[in-house]
């Protein structure tokens, strides 16, 4: 468990009044936290200017569980947001603020090769933009 996950599980036996060992943990799988009656808790970390990021797996999984809440948490002791499974759709680019990103897998790839679409259009616009510009010259 890293440091959030732990911090997730110390506001969530705050808030739902359940000692911590009647919250089970699963590292592997979605989602990360469930309580004894059944609820299910997805935590995220948002990263200051950074997304939140959703794996196709891990988005199928948290389907299979319509009474999951996701936690988005940052630095602070309480989650910067408390998303219903149930109120997100796939596709859904922000929740307030917070970005959102969806990976896919690059066809004919591992696991761990991945296709971020959105990154690589802005990296493209980024290089026209740039290639746009006026060259700088210095004068004499």
């Amino acid at each position: 468990m890293n440091r959030i996950e732990a911090k997730a599980l110390q506001w969530l036996a705050k808030t739902t009044g359940l000692p911590e060992h009647l919250i089970s943990f699963s590292n592997n799988s979605s989602p990360d936290f469930t309580t004894s009656d059944r609820r299910g808790f997805e935590i995220k970390y948002h990263r200051q200017h950074g997304s939140i990021v959703f794996w196709p797996r891990q988005w199928a999984q948290l389907q299979q569980h319509p009474d999951c809440t996701i936690l988005v948490f940052a630095e602070d002791e309480e989650p910067e947001a408390v998303i219903p499974v149930t109120q997100l759709e796939y596709g859904t680019k922000r929740w307030g603020y917070i970005p959102i990103c969806y990976l896919t897998r690059c066809p004919g790839s591992d696991n761990r090769t991945m296709l971020r679409a959105d990154y690589l259009r802005k990296v493209k616009r980024l290089k026209n933009e740039k290639a746009a510009e006026p060259v700088k010259t210095q004068q004499p």
